[in-house]
């Protein structure tokens, strides 16, 4: 199911989620099967609440979730280098292709 390596959170997943999600989250392999499946419904409800709760908030909402820097640019290859640390060694390699590829059509001929 999974490949022993760490998950990287993203800003997003703190917004979602807190300590006490994580707790329940790391007893739920201790607890029955029925009682798993109840307890993983719950921490997926709990964490759609939050997200909608940061919504809520019109000035929060109008600003975005995790807004980049208006310095900053946003263009694919940014977005590109975003994701890449989220990916399988595979496909960070497939993003490191997919961005020099796209530098090389950005270059003047």
């Amino acid at each position: 199911m999974h490949d022993n390596s760490p998950i990287k959170f993203t800003d997003f997943d703190y917004l979602t989620g807190d300590c006490h999600l994580q707790m329940l989250k790391a007893a739920l392999p201790y607890a029955g099967m029925p009682w798993q499946r109840m307890l993983s419904i719950l921490i997926k409800c709990q964490e759609l609440k939050h997200t909608l709760a940061l919504f809520d908030d019109a000035d929060a909402a109008s600003v975005g979730i995790c807004s980049l820097d208006s310095s900053r640019s946003r263009s694919p290859l940014d977005m590109l280098e975003a994701i890449k640390p989220y990916g399988t060694p595979r496909e960070q390699e497939l993003i490191d292709t997919l961005s020099l590829l796209m530098q090389a059509l950005q270059q003047p001929t």
